[in-house]
C-alpha cells in the first residue's frame, strides 16, 4: 500500500449502498472496507484500524456509534445523513463527528469533504490551531496579520465580532461550525444559547461580504446546525 493511500471505514446498514460506495471510493485513491452496524464497526476499527471513518447509520445509531469511537480514538469521523435531519446532525457534532454530508452526495462530494476534513485534523494533531495568516474564497479576502478583510478589491471594515466570527469559521473553512461553538468560542459559554444573537451578526457579516447577501455563497447556513464558510475557486481579475 502508497504511504498516501488513505484507508476508509464506511459503516453503513444499506449493505448495497456501501459497496458501492466503496468501489467507487477505492477509484479516487482510498482503500474502503464496510461495516453493517455498530459492533461491527468497532471490531473492525480494533482489528484493522482506519484513517477515516464515515457514518451513516439511521437516526441516533449515528451520533451513539461516535461517542463510543470517541472515548478512545480520535480518527476523522464523517457523519453522513438525509437532507433535514438536524437532530441527527446536531447529535452527531455534539458527539464527536468532525462534520456531516447530506444525502444524496457524489462520489467528488465525498472525496472533497475527506480531504477537507483530514487537512483540519492533520492541523490539530500537529498543534497548528491558529497560524491563519492569509485566506481566500472566492472574491473574499482576508490578510489576518494586518486584519485587511476585502471584496472584490474594496476594503470591508467588520466589527469585532463580525471579524472573530469570521476568523473561525476561515479557521475551520469547509466544515460546519455549530451554533454553540461559535458562542461559546465568540462569547462565552453563557452565551451558548443565544441564538438569535448569532443570527443577527451572520446578517451583518453576509451584508459586507456577500454580493447577494439574500442568496449567499461563502456564509452557509447548515439548518438547526450552524455555519460552513465556503471553500470557492480563486478568482482571477
Amino acid at each position: 500500500m502508497s504511504a498516501h493511500t488513505l484507508a476508509l471505514l464506511i459503516v453503513d446498514d444499506d449493505r448495497q449502498r456501501a459497496e458501492k460506495l466503496c468501489v467507487e471510493m477505492a477509484g479516487h485513491g482510498y482503500v474502503a472496507d464496510a461495516a453493517a452496524d455498530a459492533d461491527q464497526a468497532v471490531a473492525m476499527l480494533a482489528a484493522n484500524g482506519a484513517d477515516m471513518l464515515v457514518v451513516a447509520l439511521p437516526g441516533m445509531a449515528a451520533a451513539l456509534l461516535i461517542a463510543r469511537i470517541r472515548d478512545w480514538s480520535a480518527l476523522p469521523i464523517l457523519h453522513v445523513c438525509r437532507r433535514g435531519q438536524r437532530a441527527e446532525k446536531a447529535a452527531a457534532l455534539e458527539a464527536g463527528a468532525d462534520d456531516f454530508l447530506d444525502l444524496p452526495f457524489t462520489p467528488d462530494d465525498l472525496s472533497l469533504r475527506l480531504k477537507v476534513m483530514l487537512r483540519h485534523h492533520r492541523r490539530q494533531r500537529e498543534g497548528v490551531v491558529d497560524d491563519l495568516v492569509r485566506f481566500a474564497s472566492g472574491p473574499l479576502a482576508i490578510d489576518f496579520v494586518h486584519r485587511v478583510i476585502t471584496v472584490d478589491g474594496t476594503r470591508v471594515q467588520l466589527s469585532r465580532k463580525e471579524y472573530d466570527i469570521l476568523r473561525l469559521l476561515a479557521r475551520h473553512a469547509g466544515k460546519a461550525v455549530t451554533h454553540q461553538q461559535i458562542l461559546a468560542e465568540v462569547w462565552n459559554l453563557n452565551h451558548i444559547d443565544d441564538l438569535q444573537y448569532l443570527r443577527v451578526y451572520v446578517g451583518h457579516l453576509r451584508r459586507k461580504l456577500e454580493r447577494e447577501p439574500r442568496r449567499p455563497q461563502l456564509l452557509l447556513a447548515e439548518p438547526g446546525v450552524g455555519y460552513r464558510l465556503a471553500i470557492l475557486p480563486a478568482e482571477r481579475g
